[in-house]
């Protein structure tokens, strides 16, 4: 008898296909956003290294001119702004003076949000607003 026949028919194999591509679409869509999220934490953390380091670095130059991305004494700048770079696409922007000194770069997760760190603060800031403006010149501050 030809009705008796076991197995599926190519509809329902495309149907079973579909469905669980339409799943794997899905999950791999929330991995991206999970992925971006551990990016910038990883960011935030090698920030407040460089803000703790900048301190440092203050303590054993007796001011903060010549802090950078360059500095790898005595504390290893270059390192840190490695990882920042590796995660987000961008190295920290640093602008030191004498007595104060502020550094970002934008999250990994969206180019409209920033993380700073500042002496002025004295405290890492996740802002909405780029830094470029406080952060230059005389103010040294994270907006």
């Amino acid at each position: 008898m030809e009705g008796d026949a076991k197995g599926f028919t190519l509809i329902e194999l495309l149907v079973v296909i579909s469905i669980v591509m339409l799943f794997s679409g899905i999950i791999l869509a929330g991995l991206i956003g999970v992925r971006n999220q551990g990016k910038d934490a990883r960011i935030k953390s090698s920030m407040d290294q460089i803000r703790k380091g900048a301190s440092v670095y203050q303590s054993y130059q007796g001011n903060y001119t010549g802090l950078g991305c360059g500095v790898t004494s005595p504390v290893n700048m270059q390192a840190l702004c490695n990882d920042v770079n590796s995660q987000s696409g961008s190295s920290p922007v640093f602008n030191a003076g004498t007595n104060d000194y502020c550094a970002y770069t934008v999250m990994a997760s969206s180019a409209t949000k920033w993380f700073c760190v500042s002496s002025v603060r004295g405290e890492a800031v996740e802002t909405a607003t780029n830094p470029d403006t406080t952060c230059a010149g005389a103010s040294y501050d994270c907006p």
